[in-house]
């Protein structure tokens, strides 16, 4: 009974690949990648805050040698020689010139300013001088405007200065300002550097991920990049940078969200991959469908009409694999096999009836005339005619070996060599000595089974075309073991024309007919039919030639022990 409850191949197939592969692969891939992507956002942070650090550390350095660039002019006796000149006696004229001559000789198209001033304490509304970068785009204009505008505030603040520094923000220009003094520490004059910011924080700006970015030098508060009105929400990262004369802060406020959109890509790739598993479980499954599922359908659904009695029921040839071909073609030639044997078996239990009808009709009791071949051979024995005596004891056992009282389809090689002894003996009889047989049985052999007077045509058949007309003939015959297959050989030293070949290859054919011609289905054709039908493949008849004698091989299949 067939059980309903089992799952088919295609069932067991999609649950295996969903819980063992696309389900599992889906959640590794989902983990990966939000691990993946935290740790690339965690990572860009970071390396950003490293970036910041090494910039600071460099925007910090570029301040130091503006610091050390003011501080010359307090180390350089230039300025205090000048200004003791002039205090002896000298004019403003060389002052100014003196002055300029120094401004001129340390600061020229320096990239770290843009413009430098100078001017002194005593008079500073007409004592003053001062150079630009015209490099930088700087004009005498931007100068002028800076004793005009930012002169007053960068005034205030020098006031308060001793030999520090400090840095001021006015009018949109940043100031480096530094007090000269004189050797009794009086003030001479105060120099004033308007710094380019594109030098000293220019490298900030090329941070990446930076929304805004504010500097913080002492009291100056400036936005490097974008607006202070337009803080991002998002990480702040702070670097600080601590000098001797002063302390920058460096803030960069940055879009997590941006960082995160970066990174967007990979979750996209994931979502692709997983669409691509369900794209190759779908392929999967229709390959399945077509390639396995389909075919096998189709054999199940040709099994049961075979089952049901639809012998010879021939499939559609599927070509869509090598193998499923092969089962096709296998269940093909064996359900027309089927079909052909049936119809074989059904022919014979024809003949069969028909031979027990004619028998019937002749009268004839099979036991009748062996008991009257018992008479006649007593008759022949108290006449004392031996010679007659033994062709009828031979008749005898080949009559009882027709019969076959006991029924057995199969007997033991020594006793079916018992009745071709006797047909041998009769055949001898009447040929005399034309006829020699040399007989080569294996020991081992004799315990085999074989098929009751499967011998007897292949012998009959060996005398009738191995006695040429008027000469003699030898018949041998020899039994050897071959694996678990029986090999019987008949040899006669007959001719052998291609016609006659033809002819016995045709008999011997797997789809040779032998019901369409009666009178030849007790001969070889019958033999090799009884041994395929009974042994299977290999099991047969066979014909060679060898040198000038032709052998017929029977192979009988034997059973093994196990």
């Amino acid at each position: 009974m067939k059980n309903r409850r089992t799952p088919s191949l295609k069932v067991q197939i999609v649950g295996t690949l969903l819980l063992y592969w696309l389900i599992p692969l889906t959640i590794i891939l989902g983990i990966m990648g939000w691990y993946i992507s935290n740790s690339l956002v965690r990572s860009t942070v970071e390396n950003l805050n490293d970036q910041l650090t090494v910039n600071v550390r460099m925007c910090a350095d570029r301040l130091d040698s503006a610091v050390a660039g003011s501080r010359t002019a307090s180390s350089d006796d230039t300025i205090k020689t000048a200004w003791a000149a002039y205090e002896n006696g000298g004019t403003w004229a060389e002052l100014y010139r003196d002055i300029s001559e120094f401004l001129n000789a340390y600061y020229p198209d320096d990239p770290r300013f843009r413009y430098v001033a100078f001017y002194c304490t005593e008079n500073p509304n007409f004592m003053r001088a001062g150079i630009h970068n015209e490099q930088l785009g700087v004009r005498f204009s931007h100068l002028k405007s800076f004793w005009k505008d930012s002169y007053p505030e960068v005034f205030e603040k020098a006031s308060e200065l001793d030999t520090g520094i400090c840095f001021l923000q006015e009018n949109g220009e940043l100031f480096l300002v530094r007090n000269v003094l004189a050797p009794d520490y009086t003030t001479i004059g105060t120099l004033v550097m308007a710094l380019n910011p594109d030098y000293y924080f220019g490298n900030l700006a090329m941070l990446p991920f930076s929304e805004t970015i504010s500097v913080g030098l002492e009291e100056v508060e400036m936005v490097i990049l974008g607006a202070a009105d337009t803080v991002p929400q998002g990480k702040i990262l702070t670097a600080h940078s601590q000098a001797r004369e002063y302390n920058l802060v460096t803030t960069i406020y940055t879009d997590e969200a941006k960082i995160e959109a970066q990174f967007e890509s990979y979750g996209l790739s994931l979502i692709v991959m997983c669409l691509l598993l369900l794209a190759m479980l779908v392929y999967i499954l229709e390959f399945h469908n077509r390639k396995i599922s389909g075919p096998v359908y189709s054999l199940m659904e040709s099994a049961r009409k075979v089952e049901e009695g639809a012998l010879g029921y021939q499939m559609e040839s599927h070509t869509l694999s090598r193998e499923f071909e092969y089962l096709t073609d296998s269940f093909n030639s064996m359900s027309g096999r089927l079909r052909n044997q049936f119809d074989r078996l059904y022919q014979e239990e024809l003949a069969l009836r028909d031979a027990k009808i004619k028998a019937l009709q002749s009268h004839i009791n099979p036991h009748f005339l062996n008991n009257t071949l018992e008479i006649i051979n007593w008759e022949a024995r108290m006449n004392g005619n031996v010679k007659v005596s033994k062709m009828i004891e031979a008749l005898t056992t080949m009559l009882d070996a027709a019969i076959a009282r006991d029924k057995r389809p199969e007997v033991l090689l020594s006793e079916e060599m018992g009745y071709v002894n006797a047909y041998l003996y009769i055949v001898e009889q009447r040929f005399g000595k034309r006829l020699v047989v040399e007989l080569d049985i294996a020991e081992e052999t004799l315990e085999c089974a074989v098929p009751r007077l499967i011998l007897q045509p292949v012998i009959e058949n060996a005398v009738e075309h191995g006695i040429r007309p008027g000469g003699t003939g030898m018949i041998r015959i020899s039994s050897g073991m071959e694996g678990d297959l029986l090999v019987i050989d008949v040899s006669n030293d007959g001719e052998l024309t291609p016609e006659d070949e033809a002819r016995i290859h045709h008999l011997l054919s797997p789809d040779y007919d032998y019901a369409s011609e009666p009178e030849r289905n007790l001969g070889i054709s019958n033999v090799n039919q009884r041994l395929r039908i009974l042994y299977g493949a290999p099991s047969g008849l066979g014909v060679r030639l060898e040198g000038d004698r032709v052998i017929f091989s029977l192979i009988i299949r034997q059973e093994s022990d196990s």
